[in-house]
């Protein structure tokens, strides 16, 4: 690493168990395990969130995939969210009123972000409106992850 720097804080997390959905309401995602945390930033137990400790830029990316579950087509939209301190900084939309998508979604927001290293935090968060039945964001580590990194040199 050049002249002391690197790319940390830095975390990913995943979903090793699927989480239920109300229909047409955007929900926090709960990330409870650790693939890596660098700093201890990430909180996998109460709150789901990174709290960086350094100021910086930051590079974030969240992946769900948001199940309805059916055979038939049954969801109209889907939404993979990434928000900072509350509000709503990226999302990735799939967006099909009118003609159903499917019962399955993949969706991944990235965005880069100016964290203050002290109270900013960020969190994955996932939005699904559907048909009818019931809905869920997937228990995978290969479907459902969130994580992000300082950026140096910026």
């Amino acid at each position: 690493v050049a002249a002391g720097l690197a790319n940390t804080p830095s975390f990913h997390v995943y979903r090793s168990v699927s989480q239920s959905l109300v229909d047409a309401t955007v929900t926090k995602c709960t990330f409870a395990n650790e693939v890596w945390d660098s700093d201890d930033c990430y909180d996998s137990t109460t709150n789901y969130r990174f709290t960086p400790t350094t100021a910086g830029k930051y590079f974030f990316y969240c992946q769900l995939s948001l199940d309805q579950g059916a055979s038939a087509n049954q969801i109209t939209v889907a939404q993979t969210i990434i928000k900072k301190n509350g509000s709503f900084a990226s999302s990735d939309t799939d967006d099909n009123r009118g003609s159903s998508l499917g019962y399955s979604e993949n969706l991944t927001s990235t965005c880069c972000l100016e964290m203050n290293g002290s109270s900013d935090y960020v969190e994955g968060w996932g939005y699904l409106d559907w048909a009818s039945g019931a809905a869920v964001l997937a228990g995978s580590a290969a479907q459902c992850f969130f994580g992000g990194w300082r950026l140096i040199g910026v």
